[in-house]
């Protein structure tokens, strides 16, 4: 239970990150061979196909959740868990995952099947070989579609062969303040990779976190894939930790009072807008990273962003909100109270 008695937690995941590389995930799409994507098929077919895919999924899996996710809010909910993207399809599809959220398969969105593991920090290769130990339980008795000459089919050519993609969230402040982002996007415009928002799909860039996939699966191996992608993802790390140190040494008392500004902002805002949240917190998190003292732990800011987002804002103070200042009102009362509580 959480400080006002509703059950909303943070994924696993979510709760333990506090590095520049906030999390990673590994997903692999298959589709059940000889049957059409669901996009093509009817609300009785799919629900057979994810009837058939629970079953198997059972075998292999314990103690997992499954919702049936159709209404606009429990998808935007789902997104807001990065568990769907904006770009999901619009019909009903299944979502089963495990307790930690460290797990999750998606059931019936643009492919029968995604598999996608996610771990906090760096750690691609972990993702990678927990989805792929999935993967392979389940084809001992499930057939994939597959093709001698293209590989493992996908409704999107892009993750056609492999069926893999790569991913992970990145929190990049410095780079930001430094006006280094151009740069910054010239550089991965070289490597098979694509920049979005935090939450991927068509979602927008803002308080300096970027979720940075591989977009091409078909011409690559998995392991070449895993081998750029590390490339590209500590290159951003190291360009991050290096702006942090120049704007550190070159203005000290600037940059701390940047940070400072933030926390006060958020300790006694009345309202607060998303975008504002964000690029708040995001500085705040920057000085606790770099051992600013007074500052909350990372533990306490993971908490107060996951529940910032506009659904788990409404449950967790168990309003359903009607306006955008309503809204912000309740961000900031929501903000200010776990922060006062951390300071207690």
């Amino acid at each position: 239970m959480d400080e006002r008695g509703k059950p909303i937690t943070e994924p696993s995941w979510w709760k333990s990150q506090d590095e520049i590389v906030v999390s990673s995930r590994a997903k692999l799409i298959r589709n059940v061979e000889k049957t059409k994507f669901p996009d093509l098929l009817s609300e009785e077919e799919r629900q057979k196909i994810a009837e058939e895919l629970c079953m198997h999924l059972e075998d292999v899996v314990s103690n997992v959740k499954c919702n049936h996710v159709n209404l606009k809010k429990e998808r935007e909910y789902f997104t807001e868990r990065h568990i769907l993207s904006a770009i999901s399809s619009q019909h009903s599809l299944d979502v089963v995952y495990s307790e930690s959220e460290n797990e999750v398969f998606v059931l019936n969105d643009r492919d029968h099947l995604r598999i996608m593991e996610t771990c906090s920090g760096g750690d691609i290769e972990k993702a990678y070989y927990s989805a792929l130990t999935r993967v392979r339980e389940m084809e001992e008795t499930l057939n994939f579609a597959f093709d001698e000459n293209f590989g493992y089919l996908t409704s999107n050519l892009l993750a056609v062969g492999s069926g893999l993609r790569l991913s992970a969230i990145v929190h990049i402040p410095a780079i930001f303040m430094a006006k280094e982002t151009e740069s910054l996007v010239k550089i991965l415009s070289k490597t098979p990779v694509l920049i979005k928002g935090l939450f991927g799909g068509t979602s927008s860039i803002i308080g300096n976190f970027l979720q940075i996939s591989t977009r091409l699966s078909i011409s690559l191996t998995e392991h070449e894939m895993l081998s750029i992608f590390r490339e590209v993802i500590t290159a951003v790390e190291e360009t991050e930790k290096k702006t942090r140190l120049i704007l550190q040494t070159n203005s000290e008392r600037a940059f701390e009072d940047r940070i400072l500004k933030s926390y006060a902002i958020l300790t006694n805002a009345r309202l607060l807008t998303l975008f504002e949240f964000l690029q708040h917190i995001s500085l705040v998190r920057l000085g606790t990273e770099m051992g600013y003292e007074g500052l909350p732990p990372a533990k306490v800011l993971n908490r107060i962003m996951f529940l910032a987002f506009k659904n788990h804002l409404s449950a967790f103070t168990g309003s359903d909100i009607q306006s955008e200042e309503e809204e912000a009102e309740l961000r900031a009362d929501m903000v200010h109270n776990l922060l006062e509580k951390y300071g207690n």
